[in-house]
């Protein structure tokens, strides 16, 4: 296990996502978690199982891309196993995390919504693509959209929809800031999504199928690394509500004075063969183990989680290196475990189990 982490730390972006400040590790977590509860039970004691159970229930909630993660293991449980006590088991967390989804919504922001502003997102998605950008430039001004205004010159990235202060979301058309813009936008978001889905729903999926194909290849870690990735502002939020000495701390990191992809550099060309050689392996190493039920699984786990992951973060908002890294070191990782010789230490899978 040693060797195996540290060839991880070495070859993969694992490290680099378990140190990021995001929900980013908690995608492989919840993975592995659902893949313990729907294939290796009973090697779980019952206070391991529960604690699998906790994790992946707040790994899923962490982040909504992992909703769909969850989904398409609980659907592959049920295809490989056959029995619907091995799916509900890896079901019962995500169904928790939904739930806790909806009652935080709900008092947070008096909404009973598994994402209350998510139309938005997806807006700025499907505007950068080109579908809604037509979809408000054929309906405007007859709709009276808020967007109307920029009807013909919308940002064609995603990012710069959302994020930039000058954006339509964050600035109206005579250029006055408006506080929570995307918020606002949510009620209109979701009537233009509406419009365009009737409008051009194979522009839609082509481009979906596009983005996802995109976000399978697009691993790597530089994104994260730079000091501009950290925002300009979160300097002001760690003064206002830490005491000085943290200011100092953050100030003095290797990111922030421009040092980390310096020092990160000798790490980078390593990953790209290592995944290579993993993507390369893990199909002949299923096949090799094709009548090993709980290694067949963890490979098809892997690999299926590699592509839902893909889909649900590359096609609703944009092909990010983060959101790759964050789960590309799996692949590697599943690889040199089935490399191993078996052990017959583990008791057998029972039916049912």
């Amino acid at each position: 296990h040693l060797l195996l982490a540290a060839t991880l730390a070495l070859l993969t972006s694992a490290p680099w996502a378990a140190a990021l400040l995001m929900p980013d590790i908690l995608t492989p977590a919840a993975l592995l978690a659902l893949f313990l509860l729907g294939f290796a039970r009973p090697t779980l004691s019952r206070g391991e199982a529960l604690a699998l159970l906790l994790l992946a229930t707040l790994a899923i909630a962490a982040h909504l891309s992992n909703l769909l993660l969850a989904a398409a293991l609980a659907a592959l449980t049920l295809l490989l196993r056959r029995r619907p006590r091995p799916a509900l088991r890896v079901a019962t967390p995500l169904l928790a995390a939904c739930a806790l989804l909806l009652l935080t919504n709900a008092i947070g922001h008096g909404r009973w919504s598994l994402s209350p502003y998510g139309s938005t997102f997806l807006l700025a998605r499907l505007v950068a693509n080109g579908p809604a950008a037509r979809t408000i430039a054929a309906e405007c001004p007859g709709r009276g959209w808020y967007l109307c205004a920029w009807a013909g010159h919308l940002p064609t990235d995603s990012d710069v929809f959302l994020w930039e202060p000058d954006s339509p979301v964050n600035s109206d058309a005579d250029g006055r800031p408006r506080f929570l813009g995307g918020v606002l936008l949510v009620s209109e978001a979701r009537e233009i999504i509406a419009e365009t889905l009737r409008r051009e729903p194979l522009a839609v999926l082509r481009n979906a199928l596009r983005d996802t194909a995109r976000q399978l290849v697009t691993n790597g870690i530089g994104d994260t690394l730079p000091r501009g990735a950290v925002g300009e502002g979160l300097a002001l939020r760690i003064a206002s509500g830490f005491p000085p000495a943290e200011l100092h701390r953050f100030e003095s990191s290797a990111q922030m004075r421009g040092l980390l992809p310096q020092r990160a550099a000798p790490f980078l060309p390593l990953q790209a063969p290592a995944l290579l050689l993993a993507a390369l392996g893990l199909p002949i190493l299923l096949w090799r183990h094709r009548h090993d039920p709980r290694r067949r699984a963890l490979a098809l786990c892997v690999l299926l989680g590699l592509a839902a992951n893909a889909f649900a973060t590359g096609a609703p908002s944009k092909p990010h290196q983060r959101y790759g890294a964050r789960i590309a070191w799996l692949l590697p990782a599943a690889a040199l475990l089935l490399a191993q010789p078996r052990r017959d230490t583990i008791p057998p899978q029972r039916p049912g189990t």
